[in-house]
Parts: structure tokens; sequence; C-alpha cells
């Protein structure tokens, strides 16, 4: 019964990636003729700038990046509705969403729960139980108090109002200008961590929701090629067992006939080209990485045209 009674007062999360989708959609309905869509976390809408690969390709760009934290499946289910036959979709997906063991996070249960109630019904009884049950007792009496004292949000909470601020017509992330960063952002992104990457793990129900997405993908005329994630540069990563991980993905795209875009190493940065956190770039780091990923997406793009 709480579980019901919480949904009308979602988490701040939820209600700035509601509005994120909500944006993202409009601007992927937009879109005439056939299109170039970017699918991932937020490494892409805060790293690859579709507005500056429409402009050197003239070919039409959308920037589908979302967050990590809805999970491999939500991530590549959602995105369907942005594709129509003929499109051409890249996915420079978080390597986290490849360990993606399936377990829906709280994140991912508040969004369900308050904004997409086809998805919960399209999903099997197990994962039905997760949603419906998931939520910490945490979060569950914080939501509950929440809706008690009429804490909704409206059109002009402060988030939405981020959100539809952040944004240009593109779907690209366009308030992360270098020389606004302050020396608390300056201090993060120096301290950062090697991300932790499991070159043992063969088979997650993340590579799952790939295979099934591709496989939609070519069910609908529907080209899909994959890329890597742009992050911070970490001696760590030339040791084997980070290598094995790599090779790991490139062997699960070859197994599905999907061409890789690069070598993960292309999209290693040093510290001084990030905003906020190890996936997300600067507006001058953005401009580097997009620069590099049209060079290699060239004979790609001029197929699509």
């Amino acid at each position: 019964m709480a579980t019901i009674y919480s949904i009308g007062a979602p988490s701040n999360f939820a209600v700035a990636t509601n509005e994120l989708y909500n944006i993202k959609s409009e601007i992927a309905e937009q879109i005439e003729g056939q299109k170039l869509a970017i699918v991932s976390g937020s490494n892409s809408q805060q790293g690859i700038s579709c507005e500056l690969i429409s402009d050197i390709t003239q070919q039409s760009c959308f920037n589908g990046g979302s967050v990590i934290p809805l999970g491999t499946d939500y991530l590549l289910k959602r995105a369907q509705h942005w594709l129509k036959p003929g499109d051409m979709v890249l996915l420079p997906l978080e390597y986290s969403l490849y360990q993606d063991n399936g377990q829906p996070r709280q994140e991912l249960i508040e969004y369900i729960l308050n904004y997409d109630h086809p998805y919960f019904f399209s999903v099997g009884p197990v994962t039905q139980l997760q949603l419906f049950s998931g939520l910490s007792l945490a979060t569950l009496m914080d939501r509950v108090m929440a809706k008690a004292q009429h804490q909704v949000p409206t059109a002009q909470s402060s988030e939405l109002v981020a959100v539809r601020n952040s944004l240009n017509r593109y779907g690209d992330n366009i308030d992360n200008q270098q020389e606004q960063m302050s020396p608390q952002l300056l201090e993060a992104v120096e301290n950062l961590t090697p991300l932790k990457l499991n070159g043992h793990q063969h088979s997650t129900r993340g590579m799952q929701a790939i295979q099934d997405f591709i496989q939609w993908c070519d069910q609908n005329q529907i080209q899909v090629i994959a890329s890597w994630p742009n992050t911070v540069w970490f001696e760590e990563y030339s040791e084997p067992p980070q290598q094995e991980f790599f090779r790991n993905i490139k062997n699960f795209y070859r197994q599905n006939d999907i061409a890789i875009v690069g070598e993960p190493e292309d999209f290693m940065y040093d510290t001084s080209m990030f905003y906020d956190s190890i996936y997300h770039l600067h507006d001058k780091g953005v401009e580097v990485r997009t620069k590099q990923l049209i060079d290699k997406l060239t004979p790609y793009v001029a197929a699509l045209s």
C-alpha cells in the first residue's frame, strides 16, 4: 500500500529524467528523413556534440544520451521510440552498462512507477515484482512523506527548468562550460579514480539487452554501429584484466556482426578535459572528442546520406 501511495510524489531525479525524455522525444519527432541517433547514458549527452556532427557532415544528428541509473534494458527500450527505418544508431555505451546485472536500481523503480506504466506492464512478472517491491524503506518513507505534505513538482520546479536550459535543439548538453567550472568541480575531477572493469565477465543481463536491441534494429531496418564512451585515461586500463574486458566487448559486437568505431583508448582523455564526472567532458573536451569521432564515423555517415 505504501508503494501505491508514494506514486505521484517522484524524486528530483525522476522529475528531471522525465523532462529530459519529454524534450528529447520532441526533438527526435521533429527530425525529417534519416538521422544518426546516438544512444547511451550521459557520456553522449555531455561528451558528443550532435550540433557539430550535423554542421560538419550535413547529416541530421540526434543526441539520445540519457542517464546510466536507468539500466541497459530501459535505456535501449526507450530509445526504440526515437528510431525509424533508415536511421543509424551509434552506441558509445558506458562500461557499466555492459556489466549490468539486470537488478533495477532505485532510480529506475521510482521513474517507472511514476512515469512509465506501459514499460512496467511490458516486462515479465519477476521484473514487475522487483519494480513494485524494490524501493528501500528509507526511499519509500521519504516519498510517502513528500506526498502527504503535498511536495509535488510543478512545471516551474527548479529541476525542470534546469533540464530545459541545459539542452540545445540537437539534445546536446550546453551547460558544461570550462570557464565556469568551480574550484570544487576542478578538485572533484582531479580526484577521479579508475572504473572497475571485470575482465572475466563474458555474459550479463546488460549484454543480453544490447543483443535484443540489435535484433530489434535489424528487424526494423535500422543500422547499428558501436563505439566507446569518453572517459578518463588511467594507466590501469593497459593492464591484462582491463584489456580482457575491452576484448570481450569487441568479441561481443563481432559475434553480432556490428562494426566498432575506434579503440577504447581513442576516447580516453586527461582529466583536464572533464567537467564533473568520469564520463562528462567540458565544452572544449566535447569539441575535441566529437571531431575525433567524426573522422572515424565519416564512412558510415556517408553511406547513410
